[in-house]
């Protein structure tokens, strides 16, 4: 750990001595009773080299494309040969053990605090303070005769997160949590101006220049590698993960999420508007996860039978709908009309089941793992039926990205104006700290020896933070 502090402190630095700009600190009526210094042992530092990545790492093959593209990566032209081998045979699927232990890769504290300092290291609250600094000094400020400006410490923004957590918290629809439980706070004055929280949720921004890179993906890309790779460094994910695109954020942007069957993200990938979703997603949130014996659980927008095939090679399992354009190997098989019950069920010699079904209306499914024979259930009535295999494990994890964004959106706040297009970088960017917040919370609930309910950990959280200084009148 002294290592990753001194590296940092170089880095920060350089960065104050390019940066830097005189101000008068004098004027301001403001200050807070605890030290800079006080905190200075308690957060866990991370060097900013460790949670960027390099220009050549950022990329996503396809990030080009537009949405006119006819095909991607996986395009169904160049099926391989034993694609193309299909059989009414049952074929087994490949074996592939799972070689992870599920859980955390570094010890942890039990309280809600310790989780949430593991996923907020102090090196990220520098990284934010010296951005709010920065675009103050050099946007706002000299623009404006005769004001100066404060510049943000670190302890100050510890309280101005904390009242940005309660925000969400307070403005809460469920009625009887909002009745039993009075409010954090009940007076913001008590720590920080209307005015001063005002300023500084105006700067608050999260670029990070790239070398070489002009897009303003360089807007959010910093928060999206900080998370990312705190998310590979801290936490080994379950066996099941699912893919789906994340329907909370209120920005332009297109958010996908790999979540395990708890509602944990482990990635996050973004798409601009125009950019065409498709199996490269799946590929790009599974580029670090191959090679274990995971399960993947997806739905027809990111599956092909290629990327199932090159997944299974790499092995891991994929099982998921499949759209019917996608689907180019089987004619007779794909046009074959089906009445209500009925099923055709075909194997490959990767052991690869696709199976055709209909209940309602028809659905074709893919997997590497599940067979599509009949399987006994009890339904919703508490009868029995059957369904195909596949389809059943399919329907027993698709609600697993539904439930992360249920809990998300429990206590969301939005930062910004959806119109101005400034600002969908920065509610993008806050998204972000709350999925950060979710993540603590759940793993909190697995890991820490005693479950909460969200609302009281976040109460936990927002009084730490508080407690870093009140206002005190000068």
């Amino acid at each position: 750990m002294d290592s990753k502090n001194e590296i940092f402190e170089e880095l920060a630095s350089k960065m104050n001595s390019q940066l830097s700009v005189e101000t008068g600190n004098d004027d301001h009526d403001e200050s807070y009773s605890r030290s800079e210094n006080e905190s200075d042992g308690e957060w866990e530092t991370m060097s900013e080299s460790e949670w960027s990545i390099s220009d050549s790492d950022w990329s996503i093959a396809g990030d080009t494309e537009s949405a006119s593209d006819t095909e991607d990566e996986f395009s169904l032209s160049s099926v391989t040969p034993s694609l193309k081998d299909w059989s009414d045979e049952i074929r087994s699927a490949k074996v592939c053990p799972f070689k992870l232990k599920p859980g955390l890769k570094e010890s942890c504290g039990k309280s809600p605090v310790d989780f949430f300092k593991l996923m907020f290291t102090r090196s990220l609250f520098e990284f934010l303070v010296n951005n709010i600094n920065n675009y103050a000094m050099k946007i706002i400020y000299p623009n404006q005769q005769g004001r100066r400006f404060k510049e943000v410490t670190v302890n100050e923004f510890y309280v101005f997160f904390g009242l940005l957590l309660n925000i969400g918290t307070i403005n809460t629809n469920i009625i009887d949590d909002f009745l039993k439980t009075p409010p954090i706070v009940e007076d913001s004055e008590e720590f920080m101006s209307d005015v001063r929280f005002g300023i500084i949720l105006k700067c608050l921004n999260f670029e990070h220049e790239l070398p070489g890179k002009n897009d303003k993906m360089c807007e959010i890309s910093h928060m999206i590698d900080y998370f990312n790779i705190m998310m590979r460094k801290l936490v080994n994910p379950e066996k099941v993960l699912c893919i789906e695109e994340s329907i909370t954020v209120p920005c332009y942007e297109h958010v996908y999420l790999l979540t395990d069957e708890f509602g944990l993200a482990h990635k996050l990938v973004v798409y601009q508007y125009d950019q065409k979703p498709g199996p490269n997603v799946a590929k790009t949130l599974l580029e670090d996860k191959l090679d274990v014996g995971h399960s993947v659980y997806l739905s027809d927008v990111y599956n092909s039978l290629e990327l199932t095939k090159f997944l299974i090679d790499r092995k891991t399992y994929v099982t998921g709908p499949i759209q019917r354009k996608r689907f180019g190997v089987l004619k007779e098989f794909k046009e074959k009309q089906l009445n209500k019950g009925e099923k055709i069920v075909k194997y490959n010699a990767d052991g690869i089941c696709v199976t055709k079904w209909k209940e309602r209306r028809e659905i074709i499914m893919i997997s590497s793992e599940h067979s599509g024979e009949w399987k006994q259930y009890i339904d919703a009535y508490n009868q029995k039926n059957k369904k195909p295999a596949c389809v059943l494990e399919y329907n027993k994890y698709r609600d697993s990205i539904e439930k992360h964004d249920e809990m998300m959106g429990q206590y969301y706040f939005v930062c910004g104006k959806k119109t101005r297009t400034t600002y969908k970088y920065k509610r993008l960017g806050v998204h972000i700290l709350q999925m950060l917040m979710l993540n603590a919370y759940i793993l909190y609930n697995k890991y820490g020896g005693k479950s909460m309910s969200l609302i009281d950990f976040r109460t936990v959280v927002v009084k730490h933070l508080l407690s870093y200084g009140k206002r005190v009148r000068v």
